[in-house]
Order: structure tokens, then sequence, then C-alpha cells
């Protein structure tokens, strides 16, 4: 009974309606309706195996080691993060890389892609940092590799394993950047629904949690519902 159960579920996919379909000799305009839902049907599918594979990671991820000193508090580099979490990224099908632009200040995106063809990003955008006594392309560089950083474990939840945040904490003053910052990554993991937006949550530091607040904290929980429990 199993198998005529699966049997009937597969006759109705996508790529065997074409095949009878195409069989059948049906016309070219019924062919291409049904060549449009296949391409939705792979890109629904592709999207729950990555929204899988990001839970999984997630789940797998290890907890990083912080290895430098800033200031009054430790931090993993950007290059320590990757070297960590390369492996449980690759074992759950997942692969990461950067893209730039350099036409309003810095914007920088890590776009997470799964095998199966799904990938969403993550983008912040910030000017040149001239703190210091850096000249013009140190002030840039530091940037790109903050921004490479944050929305790296922004994208994929891990900002946990990361205290280097909340030292941009000073008694009761928050930083209106790190704010926003807190902010922007709850928006951008709401449209994954309610079930990796809550491992999102689960993964900031109290601090975190606290400066976010309860308020907003169920506006984020409400909109991430209308996303589904996962998409």
């Amino acid at each position: 009974m199993a198998t005529e159960i699966i049997q009937a579920n597969t006759d109705f996919l996508p790529i065997n309606l074409i095949d009878k379909a195409i069989t059948k000799g049906t016309d070219i305009a019924s062919l291409e309706k049904l060549m449009d839902l296949q391409e939705r049907w792979e890109k629904s599918q592709a999207q729950k195996a990555f929204n899988h594979a990001l839970a999984q990671f997630q789940q797998q991820c290890p907890t990083l080691i912080k290895k430098k000193d800033g200031h009054h508090y430790k931090y993993t580099p950007l290059g320590d993060i990757i070297a960590q979490i390369k492996d449980v990224l690759f074992n759950n099908g997942l692969s990461i890389r950067f893209e730039q632009d350099h036409s309003n200040g810095i914007t920088v995106s890590c776009i997470v892609s799964h095998l199966d063809g799904h990938k969403e990003s993550t983008t912040m955008n910030a000017s040149p940092d001239k703190t210091g006594s850096k000249n013009d392309v140190q002030a840039i560089g530091s940037t790109v590799t903050y921004l490479q950083r944050y929305t790296l474990i922004g994208a994929l939840g891990i900002t946990t394993a990361d205290d280097d945040m909340d030292g941009r904490i000073n008694g009761n003053t928050v930083d209106p950047e790190y704010l926003n910052l807190l902010l922007s990554l709850c928006e951008q993991h709401v449209i994954n629904g309610l079930d990796l937006f809550r491992n999102f949550w689960k993964s900031l530091t109290k601090k975190q949690r606290d400066i976010i607040g309860t308020d907003k904290m169920n506006e984020f929980v409400n909109k991430a519902k209308e996303h589904g429990a996962t998409n």
C-alpha cells in the first residue's frame, strides 16, 4: 500500500506531468505552463532544503573561540570564524561569499548558498573607518572586514559566539549604530519563518536581547509568524 501511495504522489510531480504531456502531444502553451510549474516547484524545494541545512548548521555549529583582544573584550576575527565553521558549512551543503558596492559608502553582502540552488544574503552599509591614524585605503579595508564579519555572523545566526558586539555597550549607553545593526539582523531573519528566527534570537547574548527589548521582540515574532513556521 505504501509503495502505491508513493507512486501515486510521484505521478503528479511537475516533471512527470511534463513527460506525460509530451507523450500525448500537448500544445506548446500548455507545456510552457507545466514548465513554469516545474520551475516554481524546484525553487520551493530548494528553499526548503536551504532552510533545513541552515537549521542543521546552527545546531551543529561549534562555540567559536575568541582569540583576539580588543578594547576591554575578546573577539573572534573573521578568518578564525571561517576556519572554525567551514567544515560544518560544507557538511550541510552550504557555502558563503561576499560582494561589495562602493557607490554609496561601503556596502557588503554575505551570500549564503545551498548546493540545491537557493541562496540568501545579508547586507550592511557603513562609512570608512577613519579612527586612529588609518590612511584612506586602510579605512576602507577596516570597514570592509567589519561588515564582512557582521554580515556573516548575522546571516548564519552565530552572534552568540561573539561578545565584542557587547563591547559597543558602555554602561546604560547604547551606540545607535550598534542598535541599528541588531534590528537590521532581526529584520533579515524574520523572513525565514518563526523557527529560524527563534534560533537566531537564542543565539543573541542576554545584553543584546535586552537592548532590542520585549516589545520589539514580539513585533519580530509576529512578522516571522506571517512567513510560517519555517519557509
